[in-house]
């Protein structure tokens, strides 16, 4: 069997946008550095900020619950944690999502965009180098995986 990689993207907000990468440094047992690295937690989540686990996407912020999203265009810096919002290619909020100041630019973009569909405050959480993919465990297998049975 051999495998053919066709584009590689990662999810850096969950529910937003992807973003195309050139290269990508996988880790076993790690999942896709950045990839869903944050989200946008409604108000009502059971997430505590400062030690958020794994949640179900009913969570949060979503595509397929928040169709508006689409509309979003999400470039995201790794290197600074900058996230820039664009709508119809015109930047709509940014902010550095490591520090307090950006991620409640961004919430309040958020609280107010999607108003009428968020249960409570939104806000952005952030899983370091977790995931808040939608598995508990979305992590690049160290092994090679099992097809039809066999190893």
């Amino acid at each position: 069997m051999s495998i053919t990689i066709a584009a590689l993207c990662r999810y850096p907000v969950k529910g937003l946008s992807a973003e195309a990468l050139d290269t990508l440094e996988l880790r076993a047992g790690r999942p896709v550095p950045h990839d869903r690295r944050f989200a946008i937690a409604h108000g009502t989540a059971p997430i505590d900020p400062a030690a958020p686990r794994w949640h179900s996407k009913a969570h949060f912020l979503q595509l397929m619950s928040n169709p508006r999203l689409a509309a979003l265009a999400a470039e995201y810096d790794a290197a600074t944690t900058t996230l820039v919002l664009k709508r119809g290619g015109r930047p709509v909020a940014h902010g550095a999502l490591s520090s307090a100041n950006g991620r409640t630019v961004i919430e309040q973009f958020f609280a107010a965009y999607m108003k009428g569909e968020l249960r409570g405050a939104p806000r952005l959480v952030d899983r370091g180098e977790e995931a808040f993919s939608d598995a508990d465990a979305p992590y690049v297998l160290d092994r090679q995986p099992v097809l039809g049975g066999r190893p």
